[in-house]
């Protein structure tokens, strides 16, 4: 039904009537994929702190749909918007404190944020759980950058490097 119908409107790039028939299949079963179809939508529509705005709310009312959290505060990430980022991943963490992807996005928001001491703090808590990840280590070698520490940083890359040498953030990182 409606949620087939966003997807035609969202082809022909009409994202305010997909956003209208999202929310309308939305009300009729709540369903994480419609929310994400939705906000995608609303952001495609210029929409942007009404589509941040539903979709926290409706997070609220499903509190445990983990890829959804993820979404929206990835979505503050991309917008810089770290006072909302950061307690975003937070509230990921109080539910799912082993979640690497969080912990390293949460680094690297503190980082941008300018909180260099909680960035490394928290790079080296997503280290503990896992060592080996690229991601964590190319983000570790960004906080030890900014940081001033050249050599700490170049061999977290090269570390990094060697785990995953076709990731092009962590190639140029080296470059």
């Amino acid at each position: 039904g409606y949620s087939y119908e966003g997807d035609v409107w969202a082809k022909q790039k009409r994202f305010a009537d997909a956003a209208k028939s999202y929310q309308q299949s939305l009300q009729l079963y709540a369903h994480s994929e419609t929310a994400l179809k939705l906000h995608a939508a609303r952001m495609m529509a210029g929409n942007v702190k009404e589509a941040d705005a539903d979709l926290a709310r409706w997070l609220l009312q499903h509190p445990r749909e983990q890829i959804v959290q993820h979404y929206l505060a990835e979505s503050y990430m991309r917008q810089a918007n770290w006072k909302l980022a950061i307690p975003q991943y937070q509230l990921i963490l109080s539910m799912y404190p082993r979640d690497i992807r969080a912990l390293n996005n949460l680094a690297n928001s503190f980082m941008s944020a300018g909180d260099l001491a909680a960035a490394r703090a928290t790079i080296e808590k997503a280290e503990l759980f896992n060592a080996k990840d690229a991601e964590v280590l190319d983000t570790h070698a960004s906080i030890l950058a900014a940081s001033g520490d050249a050599a700490g940083a170049m061999n977290k890359v090269d570390a990094a490097l060697e785990r995953d040498t076709n990731n092009p953030n962590i190639r140029l990182h080296r470059a």
